[in-house]
């Protein structure tokens, strides 16, 4: 499975945790309150313009109908928006026993993976496009991490702030220097996962890609 958009496609990533999983819907229900508040106000409109000119603009601007009418409904709207965002936002930050752990630090410009056991990987971006890589995707080491555990990941950064990000899983977490950020999170499917640097970090702030191979357990 290859976790990353494709040139032309107007959707996500085809999701591979419960993390991404659950973005994807919060996006589709956002979306479609959206165009229904969109159709609405469009009809509203279109009624006031042609069929409700009758009315003169003195009794509109005094009907308390109507200004509580748009008062409540935004708000309602609102609601309906920000409480599953919440619990989206709780899912995320929750923290439960890991199985597997990897450390995660930020370089300008390029990652290093301090994995369990002391062994330490260097990820720099590749800068040829060889065949099977995409353009300013390759890396010289990826990040493996097994499917079906619990995985946590300690991010940090050595210099400025970073932020490690895999769309296609859900993932994205901040490296600050000086501190420690957890995340953790669970893929319940093989394949290889892109991602990137999501923060400004200077001026080769392109040439930091992530890539990130999830290995069945047998062969990790």
């Amino acid at each position: 499975m290859i976790g990353s958009a494709f040139w032309g496609s107007l959707g996500w990533p085809s999701p591979a945790g419960g993390s991404a999983e659950a973005v994807l819907l919060l996006h589709d229900r956002v979306a479609f309150l959206l165009c229904a508040v969109s159709w609405v106000l469009f009809l509203v409109r279109s009624a006031y313009a042609w069929g409700w000119r009758s009315l003169g603009h003195r009794r509109l601007m005094e009907d308390w109908v109507l200004e509580m009418a748009w008062t409540i409904f935004p708000m309602l709207a609102l609601v309906r928006l920000g409480f599953p965002s919440l619990r989206l936002l709780y899912f995320q930050e929750e923290r439960f026993s890991a199985a597997y752990g990897v450390r995660i630090v930020g370089h300008q410009w390029f990652w290093e993976y301090d994995y369990p056991g002391g062994w330490l990987s260097r990820s720099d971006s590749v800068p040829t496009l060889a065949a099977g890589f995409r353009r300013l995707s390759g890396v010289s080491a990826p990040l493996f991490l097994p499917v079906g555990v619990r995985c946590r990941r300690l991010v940090t950064s050595a210099d400025v702030l970073h932020s490690f990000s895999l769309p296609a899983c859900g993932v994205k977490v901040d490296a600050v220097p000086g501190r420690l950020n957890s995340l953790c999170f669970f893929v319940h499917r093989p394949g290889f996962f892109y991602g990137q640097c999501s923060e400004l970090c200077g001026a080769n702030h392109t040439f930091m890609p992530v890539l990130a191979y999830r290995l069945p357990c047998e062969l990790f």
